[in-house]
């Protein structure tokens, strides 16, 4: 039930930032996740270790995200933030994503080529949605910025079951 719970809570996250982006409701996905993410506390304890990995992973996105950015990867619908920083219904998709990792794709720890592998398909296929539905904008040839985007979450998806790792070693 936990895991089910969770896959619906993330898609839910990632539907209400991505079409709210869209259609220029930009604070519905950080609205959204901020509850989500208070549910995932609530239900999987250890509030400390959770808030430390998800404050850490959404620094990585704001990271990546404005990298890719300044790359010219692609370009996300704008809010608050000047170009090319990650606009924050962005990064609170990766908040939204760091409450996968110790519930429903737990069983990914570990397994790091694993893990890179369907991090980079399930993350560029993400952000392509996200082009499709009008949040953010993929530069031309898209082929080449879902392979720059593929990339990208095939390191950071290990970088974050190790991360997780780490913060079950100190809390």
């Amino acid at each position: 039930m936990k895991i089910a719970f969770n896959l619906v809570a993330f898609q839910l996250g990632w539907f209400a930032s991505t079409l709210g982006a869209a259609n220029n409701l930009f604070w519905l996905g950080p609205i959204v996740v901020s509850v989500l993410f208070s549910i995932h506390l609530v239900l999987n304890g250890n509030y400390i270790r959770e808030c430390l990995q998800g404050l850490t992973i959404l620094l990585l996105g704001i990271i990546a995200d404005t990298l890719l950015t300044i790359l010219d990867v692609y370009t996300p619908k704008q809010f608050i933030f000047p170009y090319p920083l990650s606009p924050p219904w962005l990064f609170f998709m990766w908040l939204n994503f760091s409450t996968l990792i110790n519930v429903s794709i737990k069983w990914l720890n570990k397994k790091y080529v694993l893990s890179a592998l369907l991090g980079g398909i399930g993350g560029a296929v993400a952000y392509f949605g996200g082009d499709a539905f009008g949040a953010l904008k993929y530069s031309e040839p898209k082929s080449v910025s879902m392979i720059m985007t593929g990339i990208t979450w095939a390191l950071l998806t290990p970088l974050c079951f190790y991360i997780s790792n780490q913060l079950k070693k100190l809390i």
